[in-house]
């Protein structure tokens, strides 16, 4: 019974996962996110995999800090970007900001948390 339980919820976070992921795509999508809404869509999933996840001690809120820095700077791009007519390379810079910050977590966060 616990087998069958265990399996249901992995079904069911994945469904959740692929829900999330995308609802998130389609409103960045409207609101012509480019580069900056990759890094908020790479951040939520690491974001979400560090809330789901056990690490030692001060671990997990030092990554849920780092991930909501990643979202905020890539949601001041996209309102930076609606507001003003930018240019491409200050799209860009945000958009490599936040996605570095969430692909940091895959190749180093993700290491250390517990099994």
């Amino acid at each position: 019974m616990s087998i069958s339980n265990d399996k249901n919820r992995t079904y069911f976070k994945i469904i959740g996962i692929s829900l999330v992921v995308i609802i998130l795509w389609i409103l960045l999508a409207s609101v012509d996110a480019g580069p900056a809404g990759i890094g908020i869509l790479v951040s939520v999933l690491a974001f979400i995999d560090v809330i789901s996840g056990k690490f030692n001690g001060s671990e997990k809120v030092v990554w849920v800090i780092i991930l909501l820095i990643s979202v905020i700077i890539g949601i001041i791009g996209i309102t930076v970007k609606e507001i003003f007519p930018i240019n491409s390379k200050f799209e860009l810079l945000v958009g490599l900001i936040s996605i570095i910050f969430g692909i940091s977590y895959f190749l180093i966060g993700k290491n250390k948390k517990l099994k």
